[in-house]
C-alpha cells in the first residue's frame, strides 16, 4: 500500500518488512529534535500511568497493569532510531 500526502511517500509491505518513507528514512527514524519531544512526552505519560498505578492501588491487578503500561510507553522511544 503506498500512500502520498504532501509529497511525501509512505511504502507499508503487507509482510510487515518494508516502512519507509520517499525521503529514504525509515518511519521510526527521527529528527534530534523531534527525538527529544516525543521521548519527554512518552517518559512524562508513563510517570502519570505509573502514578495512576499507585493511586489505583500498587498490589491491585489494576495498579500493575497501570504501573506495567507506564513502563512499557516510558520506554517505547528505545525503539525510535534518532537521525
Amino acid at each position: 500500500m503506498t500512500n502520498s500526502r504532501e509529497g511525501q511517500t509512505r511504502t507499508t509491505s503487507r509482510e510487515g518488512q518494508t516502512m519507509t518513507t520517499s525521503g529514504g528514512r525509515r518511519l521510526t527514524e527521527l529528527s534530534p529534535r523531534r527525538y527529544r519531544w516525543v521521548d519527554r512526552a512518552t517518559k512524562l505519560a508513563g510517570v502519570g500511568l505509573v502514578g495512576a498505578g499507585l493511586n489505583a492501588g500498587g498490589s491491585t491487578p489494576t495498579g500493575v497493569a497501570f504501573a506495567l503500561l507506564g513502563v512499557a510507553l516510558g520506554l517505547a522511544t528505545v525503539l525510535f532510531d534518532k537521525q
